[in-house]
């Protein structure tokens, strides 16, 4: 993430307010732009929320998200990512996010990715290789009131492929 130094006062470098407010405008817009282009044009399956939104229709029952009180799962089994071989020259980094749903005994059900990892050029097997992991984890079943519970997670998996 970018970190911008503390913005010096106006009075050193001539700008008045609006100029000041345009030229740190144009300053945020570049660093963030190809993140804010991104999140805008993503299609809705890709946002946040699709597992709170399908949980119900796929396990029957309104999933619970861990927070305020509720505690995620403990992981009983993790299962890394068989990555394909990359092809020559393929350059890659960054994250992998998802959201994964669990049924109500801590198995994966479904797996929905966020923000898959970019490479030049494009390889999308890579990608793959991760959701074909995270479907083979397995939880303990979250009881809540007695009761297990589906349970709607987050995950990432950082990616520094060079």
């Amino acid at each position: 993430m970018y970190q911008l130094a503390e913005t010096p006062r106006t009075e050193e470098h001539g700008l008045s307010g609006s100029r000041l407010r345009i030229a740190l405008t144009t300053l945020i817009v570049a660093l963030l732009g190809p993140a804010l282009s991104q999140a805008v044009s993503a299609p809705e399956s890709l946002r946040f929320g699709i597992c709170e939104r399908e949980g119900p229709r796929l396990v029957g029952v309104k999933p619970i998200r861990p927070g305020k009180g509720v505690h995620a799962p403990t992981k009983l089994r993790n299962v890394g990512p068989s990555y394909p071989e990359l092809p020559a020259r393929t350059r890659g980094s960054g994250m992998w996010m998802g959201e994964v749903l669990l049924d109500t005994k801590g198995k994966v059900s479904h797996v929905w990715a966020i923000r898959e990892v970019q490479f030049t050029p494009p390889f999308s097997t890579f990608n793959q290789a991760i959701v074909d992991a995270i479907q083979q984890w397995e939880f303990e079943p979250l009881i809540v009131k007695a009761k297990p519970m589906p349970v709607c997670m987050t995950v990432t998996v950082n990616i520094d492929w060079q």
